[in-house]
């Protein structure tokens, strides 16, 4: 489960398909108790009792840069890190979706680290 990122943007032409990643394999929840700023799309937060919204995705119109284009790949953004625990309860379910994934370990900080991608937009 994720405990903690301060914010993060991400701008995306398909909000559902973010929204379902991050709800059904990375264990957040929309917030809707996060102020409602001029900006079409939603925040996340970690389920955790307490926690604050950390990622707000950008849709729609307010999703275009300034050439009217929605960025992919690293131009959406480039990654994102939290600290969690339930490592093997996050790999299974990054398993059972059939994502790709790389695992670490650090051992000089006692960290096991999973890099798996989100969903990107359709090129």
């Amino acid at each position: 489960m994720i405990h903690r990122l301060f914010h993060c943007a991400i701008r995306t032409g398909q909000p559902e398909r973010m929204k379902n990643f991050y709800t059904r394999i990375a264990g957040m929840m929309v917030d809707a108790r996060r102020t409602q700023v001029p900006v079409k799309g939603f925040w996340l937060r970690p389920a955790a009792p307490g926690g604050d919204a950390i990622i707000h995705v950008f849709s729609d119109e307010d999703a275009l840069t300034p050439d009217g284009r929605i960025p992919t790949g690293g131009g959406a953004v480039h990654h994102l890190s939290f600290l969690t625990k339930g490592y093997h309860e996050t790999r299974s379910r990054i398993e059972q979706a059939g994502l790709s994934f790389r695992s670490s370990n650090l051992r000089s900080r006692s960290v096991a680290n999973l890099c798996a991608r989100s969903p990107r937009n359709p090129r």
